[in-house]
């Protein structure tokens, strides 16, 4: 390969680098302009990226915990004097 062929396809690498990096500069402007959207949807929710982890921790406690409650409520027997006055049984008396 002789000198100027190979300084053309330097050039053309160089191109082409050039251009990888144009757009690569673009999807970086794209994610910081989604994650600072991000960040203020989290704000309008009362969170952070900082607390965000404990936030779901929190929730994903009381979630169990209301399961829990829910599961033992519906296990148990309903005797009649906790079911409302009006109540009519639809299976007769």
């Amino acid at each position: 390969m002789d000198l100027a062929a190979k300084l053309k396809a330097l050039q053309q690498t160089i191109e082409e680098k050039r251009a990888l990096r144009d757009r690569l500069e673009g999807q970086l402007q794209t994610l910081k302009r989604q994650w600072e959207e991000l960040v203020e949807e989290m704000k309008t929710l009362g969170v952070t990226p900082e607390t965000i982890e404990d936030e779901m921790e929190r929730l994903q406690t009381e979630a169990k915990t209301l399961l829990s409650e829910a599961e033992s409520l519906l296990s148990r027997e309903v005797t009649p004097h906790e079911l409302p006055g009006d109540y009519q049984d639809p299976f007769g008396p």
